[in-house]
């Protein structure tokens, strides 16, 4: 909207005040002239003084009208009425208050420093931040959430738990130490859980350790004694089988986590290093090990490759030679592309997610 501009005439005082030529009308004379004797020309002078400056007020107006509505369309006003903006808000607020906490020694933090840490390990816990998220089609990390884990862990004091069936003395407490609802996904015992790390609904944990920072996506099995380190990123309905090592980091906060997309399947005893990207659909078989250095050759494409299993991969351990012959590296071998079969081969059942509650 173009601010208004109020427009005022000139009143007769000011036309006196301005032309001495015109005294003050005396008691009795006709209003809107200077003095009776000259009443018709004062009158049309006035008449014609108050039509200019009315007019120059007009273009005035216009011109102030017209810069305004040209800033208001370059640079539109924030709509603070959307969640979403709202949101963002809030959410560069907290990172600005953790960059500086993080590099403030702890002695130094202020109450609202310590809040932004508490909220951000909370949101991470909850779901609603995550240290990479998915934007058109790219994944973006944030650091400044690493150091918040970093924070966290800087401020908290080592304690006990009151649980006698799961003992453990961490600075870190238990993601169900403080549980005001059922949680709407499967736990078995004795799966111990962070907090700070996100389970989505419809998850199962068999016996499994998540660290916080994890985001573990809906429908989702951790299968028995696998462990998924801080700040790992799993997809929707991925199978993580027994045993299987996702790798985890927190320091240093620019090292970027490990990224497991929807509806992979990571065989059993598996190892995945911080820092590796494994695309939606891919299939790992049992005992693949993949580090940063490790080659990703795909031998329907003859290419070697670092860091990064394609979308709906098959991928099998194995080695590659060296160019003398003399010794073989190990390797990732991208033996196909997954079909109907090999889905088949590596879908869960779905009723083994179902809670059994209405």
């Amino acid at each position: 909207m173009l601010y208004p501009v109020e427009l005022q005439a000139p009143t007769l005082s000011g036309w006196r005040d301005s032309n001495p030529r015109h005294p003050a009308p005396k008691a009795g004379a006709l209003p809107g002239c200077a003095t009776p004797r000259i009443h018709r020309k004062g009158t049309e002078n006035i008449n014609i003084y108050l039509q200019i400056q009315t007019l120059m007020l007009t273009i005035k107006a216009v011109k102030v009208n017209a810069f305004t509505g040209l800033l208001l369309f370059c640079y539109p006003t924030p709509n603070y009425t959307n969640a979403e903006t709202r949101m963002q808000i809030l959410t560069d607020n907290l990172e600005k208050t953790i960059e500086q906490a993080y590099a403030q020694p702890n002695n130094e933090w202020k109450s609202d420093q310590k809040e932004a840490v508490n909220s951000a390990i909370k949101a991470l816990d909850t779901g609603k931040l995550r240290l990479c998220t998915l934007e058109n089609g790219h994944w973006k990390h944030h650091p400044w959430l690493q150091k918040a884990i970093i924070c966290y862990l800087r401020m908290q004091a080592t304690t006990q738990s009151r649980n006698d069936y799961l003992f453990y003395q961490d600075k870190v407490p238990s993601k169900f130490a403080d549980v005001q609802s059922n949680p709407d996904f499967r736990i078995v015992p004795p799966s111990h859980v962070r907090f700070g790390a996100y389970i989505g609904p419809r998850c199962i944990l068999m016996p499994c350790f998540v660290n916080l920072g994890a985001y573990v996506g809906s429908g989702t099995m951790l299968d028995t004694w696998c462990t998924i380190g801080s700040g790992a990123q799993i997809g929707e309905k991925c199978h993580i089988s027994g045993s299987v090592g996702i790798g985890g980091v927190i320091e240093p906060p620019q090292a970027r986590p490990t990224i497991i997309e929807d509806r992979c399947f990571i065989g059993a005893r598996s190892e995945i290093a911080e820092g590796i990207h494994i695309k939606s659909g891919a299939v790992l078989a049992m005992g693949t090990f993949i580090s940063q250095s490790t080659k990703i050759f795909d031998r329907t494409k003859h290419t070697i490759s670092y860091g990064v299993i394609p979308e709906n991969a098959v991928v099998v351990p194995g080695s590659i030679p060296s160019p003398d012959g003399s010794h073989s590296v190990q390797a990732a071998i991208i033996v196909k592309y997954a079909d109907a079969s090999t889905r088949e081969k590596t879908s869960i059942n779905e009723l083994i997610r179902d809670l059994g509650t209405a």
